[in-house]
């Protein structure tokens, strides 16, 4: 009781070091017998403020004599293991990492290095634009389809690396078939894939690409137009006998069908793209 009522003495706050306590506020006062001077409190030998652990409102803070919270800490917390632990039970092992973002646009195979400690992305893809139909005639042939699309979240837990695909555009082949080729694929590992728009032929506008479960298809090209989805915008023909279609615009769109000689050929798709972010 004693001991109680020479605490009361000292005001709030407390300076806990090795296995004493000791007042910090202002007066003298004694446990185990000690008597223990307070005059100031960072001269009291090896009872060093700096770094000190203080008592104050039932909250304890570490370098600081007026902790506003349960823990406070003037400086650096370090954990040498087992991290972090959150409200909701969740923890933390490693540091957070900046968030960011790459496109990749160039048509083939590219290694993306996976940043440290992204464990989750968002992707959103989309296959190349199939090629359109040209060559003789008095109509318009068909149209390249546009690429499939896709935007969905992927867990890449554990992987280092990820190869990501961007699908070309399809072209014309009016001097070995009669039908153009189909855009190209675009890929995020092994996780998801989407397909390029169809090519356009003499008589059939190009089919709409293919995207599984999770995408969208593009537009399948009519007569004369590409198809396009909400990353292209329509390519035409222009009109003009013996003149070679448009190609595709933006990202995935169909080339245009043409009309007229052997020099009207239909116009390429665009390729595709693909964007990561975490």
């Amino acid at each position: 009781m004693q001991e109680e009522r020479e605490k009361k003495k000292m005001g709030r706050a407390w300076l806990v070091k090795g296995f004493a306590v000791v007042g910090i506020a202002f007066s003298v006062w004694t446990m185990g017998g000690v008597v223990l001077s307070q005059t100031p409190a960072c001269q009291l030998g090896v009872y060093d403020c700096v770094g000190a652990i203080y008592l104050y409102l039932g909250n304890v803070g570490i370098g600081t004599q007026t902790p506003g919270q349960k823990l406070s800490v003037a400086g650096t917390i370090e954990s040498t293991a087992g991290g972090y632990k959150f409200p909701d039970g969740t923890m933390q092992t490693t540091g957070a990492t900046f968030h960011g973002k790459q496109r990749f646009t160039t048509v083939g195979t590219t290694s993306w290095p996976v940043p440290a400690g992204v464990t989750k992305v968002w992707v959103t893809m989309v296959g190349g634009g199939g090629g359109a139909r040209g060559g003789w005639g008095t109509t318009g042939y068909g149209g390249g389809g546009a690429g499939a699309i896709t935007m969905q979240e992927f867990n890449i837990t554990g992987a280092t690396s990820i190869n990501v695909t961007v699908g070309g555009g399809g072209t014309d082949q009016a001097s070995s078939c009669a039908c153009a080729l189909p855009g190209g694929n675009s890929s995020f590992g092994t996780y998801y894939t989407v397909y390029g728009g169809g090519g356009g032929t003499q008589s059939v506008a190009g089919g709409s690409g293919s995207s599984g479960p999770y995408g969208k298809d593009g537009t399948g090209g009519s007569g004369t137009t590409g198809g396009v989805s909400i990353f292209s915008n329509p390519a035409y023909f222009s009109g003009v006998y013996n003149t070679a279609g448009a190609s595709g615009k933006g990202y995935g769109g169909g080339g245009a069908g043409a009309t007229g000689g052997a020099g009207a050929g239909g116009g390429s798709g665009s390729p595709g793209f693909v964007l990561v972010e975490w």
